[in-house]
């Protein structure tokens, strides 16, 4: 995918008979799935615009319903599952900024210098949302370090400066 695109949700099924679709969430801000915004599904690199009509998300905050709009049945819908909803850069960017002085998007970190023992390792490939919590993949030399997402192993002070410091637990960096 683009680095221009961001992922917000992945499509995983039809909803209905109507053409809805069920989303697992992956922003942090589902509020901006809204009536009347335009996303895009990635469908193997070619970006269909899609309009919302409607949007109801669980409890839970990382799954909810969408309908759009010239998605009217199950089988217009079943075609698009499996397919990510992205959101351009500069839509990410518009949440940006009712972030807290202290916070960062996760797209802020790819890109990054990695700093491991005061010594450059490599930089920040990706960010991937795991079951227990997010995940930091490290490329350093044409391999991949994944590197839990907390902060006792990840420091990103000097996020502004474009430098992350990784402090990973005996092992972890072993081949």
């Amino acid at each position: 995918m683009s680095n221009d695109y961001f992922t917000i949700a992945k499509i995983s099924s039809a909803f209905g008979l109507d053409g809805g679709l069920k989303l697992h969430l992956v922003t942090d801000f589902p509020e901006r799935i809204e009536k009347g915004r335009q996303f895009f599904v990635d469908i193997n690199g070619f970006y269909r615009a899609v309009t919302v009509v409607s949007f109801s998300s669980i409890p839970s905050g990382k799954h909810g319903t969408v309908f759009f709009e010239g998605v009217n049945s199950r089988a217009e819908a079943t075609a698009l599952c499996g397919y990510n909803l992205v959101i351009p850069e500069s839509g990410i960017r518009s949440v940006a900024k009712n972030l807290a002085p202290d916070s960062f998007l996760y797209c802020d970190l790819i890109g990054c210098d990695v700093l491991y023992n005061k010594t450059a390792f490599g930089s920040v490939a990706e960010v991937i949302e795991a079951g227990g919590g997010e995940i930091l993949v490290v490329a350093n030399e044409g391999r991949e370090y994944m590197i839990p997402f907390v902060d006792e192993m990840v420091d990103t002070a000097e996020i502004a400066s474009r430098r992350v410091t990784i402090y990973p637990v005996d092992g972890l960096l072993e081949s």
